[in-house]
């Protein structure tokens, strides 16, 4: 960073193993992170790749330093949230996301444009936006009743031409299954596929996964499941959800459930489905 960039302690978040050392050499300044602690290498790494990716294509070094302040704060957010016991119901949700990412759009699109369909880590309302049409995944456990948790009013409304819902149903594994599906292994296989098709977009990939909230946890192997079944409901205007434009003014985070034994009418077949995302295709 140039000496006209001034460094304000005050903007960087207190990282716990993590310490922020400033100094001047001749015209230039930077800004050095240290590890602590050497056990926490993995996520240091993950922090440092985060920081290079947003910032590897920006040569404004102010703006850069910025971006850096940005993600720092960021990241601060992130493992001040996973420093508490991550739900099941987090894992699950993340698993039935990369599940389609992997298992529909990898296998009718090249990866770049895949990985920029999923707009759930940006906090969209659903959980991925393909051309005109919007995709809400969701995931339930096969041994309950067969319904699913909608967890904001905006979740199955969309301004795109039309929407559908996919239903991953899961049954909980053991480490004897031989076809289990775990959060780390599902990543793992993702990420083999991008390095094979396309190296260049990992970084993008585990950004997205910081952004959703996702950092390692040995806990996360201990949650497989086996997936069961999988089901996709195109979502009309009579689909069983809260119209959006029935919700009076001053009404917010509503949360409800839709029993999927009254969605019957609305299923896409599989097949069908695939060729629609086909047809979609760029």
């Amino acid at each position: 960073m140039n000496d006209k960039i001034i460094i304000d302690e005050q903007k960087l978040p207190k990282l716990s193993g993590i310490e922020f050392i400033d100094f001047k050499e001749e015209s230039k300044q930077y800004l050095i992170l240290i590890l602590i602690n050497n056990n926490d290498w993995e996520i240091f790494l993950s922090l440092c790749e985060n920081i290079l990716y947003h910032t590897s294509f920006i040569s404004d070094e102010k703006q850069n330093y910025n971006i850096l302040v940005l993600r720092l704060n960021r990241w601060a957010e992130i493992l001040k949230i996973n420093k508490e016991r991550v739900s099941e119901d987090f894992i699950k949700g993340l698993i039935g996301e990369l599940y389609f990412l992997k298992n529909y759009l990898f296998e009718k699109y090249n990866i770049r444009n895949a990985l920029s369909f999923w707009t759930g880590p940006d906090g969209s309302p659903q959980d991925f936006c393909v051309c005109d049409t919007a995709y809400e995944v969701k995931t339930q456990i096969g041994t309950t009743k067969p319904y699913i948790k909608i967890s904001s009013i905006d979740q199955l409304n969309t301004q795109l031409s039309c929407m559908y819902l996919f239903v991953l149903t899961m049954g909980k594994s053991d480490d004897t299954y031989k076809n289990k599906v775990s959060l780390p292994g599902i990543i793992n296989e993702i990420e083999e596929i991008i390095i094979e098709k396309d190296f260049s977009q990992l970084n993008l990939f585990k950004s997205l996964l910081f952004e959703y909230g996702y950092l390692y946890k040995s806990m996360y192997d201990e949650y497989s499941y086996v997936i069961s079944n999988e089901i996709f409901f195109e979502v009309k205007d009579d689909f069983p959800k809260l119209n959006i434009d029935l919700v009076k003014e001053g009404i917010d985070f509503i949360k409800y459930s839709i029993d999927l034994n009254f969605c019957h009418e609305f299923k896409v077949d599989n097949k069908e489905m695939r060729e629609i995302l086909w047809i979609k295709k760029w």
